[in-house]
């Protein structure tokens, strides 16, 4: 009997073929085995067959995008956004599992840089809580800057140092805590108390006159 087989324009095999010329055929075409080629029935001694073509592809920008994803989650998500702009590159090849993989994985990283990297590598330019009105553009100064990362540093260890119960350190404490402390414009810190749970710390800003809107304050309560 004369072998047969044919290919449609979707790329699938439908023929008449023993199953050793079947096979031979589609490695010859670029076939996968594990496209479907398992799947036949006897006919008269022979193996009928109807398999999708799978060609073994590469999808080269879903796997670069991948790559610098999984290392992006080691950096902190710093190299995450690259991941993931080339991961979305991918997502019009195929195949599209390494490009999803870096879409998720990339998306990941991107949000722990926004949420948890660059906070601690970029002084804010936002007012703490009770910040004066006008201290939002003052900390935009280097002066500022400088000021606040001061009292940011002292504040973390007066919270360190909080009691068991979670106390806010007593006055003397932060007077001691902010001695010979001073601020860019060569003034004195001042720590406060407002309650068992809560203190602060003010500088006077730029005029050099606290409780005033360019007044620099960081609040922090349990």
């Amino acid at each position: 009997m004369q072998h047969r087989v044919t290919v449609d324009a979707t790329g699938l095999i439908t023929g008449l073929l023993a199953r050793e010329k079947l096979l031979a055929f589609m490695a010859r075409r670029g076939y996968d085995r594990r496209g479907g080629a398992e799947h036949f029935f006897s006919s008269g001694g022979f193996l009928v067959a109807t398999v999708p073509r799978v060609i073994n592809e590469r999808n080269t920008w879903g796997i670069i995008g991948l790559t610098i994803s999984v290392v992006g989650l080691f950096t902190l998500g710093i190299l995450s956004p690259l991941g993931l702009a080339a991961s979305i590159a991918g997502m019009s090849r195929r195949p599209r599992g390494t490009a999803i993989a870096g879409v998720v994985l990339g998306l990941v990283g991107t949000i722990l840089l926004i949420v948890y990297t660059l906070p601690r590598i970029i002084p804010p330019a936002v007012r703490e809580v009770g910040m004066g009105a006008r201290a939002n553009d003052t900390i935009a100064t280097r002066a500022a800057q400088d000021t606040w990362i001061l009292m940011r540093d002292v504040a973390d260890r007066l919270d360190a140092a909080r009691p068991k119960n979670g106390d806010a350190p007593s006055q003397a404490e932060g007077d001691a805590a902010m001695s010979g402390r001073q601020d860019s414009w060569i003034n004195v810190i001042r720590y406060a108390r407002p309650d068992d749970e809560t203190f602060e710390i003010r500088s006077a800003g730029p005029d050099r006159i606290f409780d005033t809107d360019d007044d620099i304050v960081i609040t922090r309560t349990r």
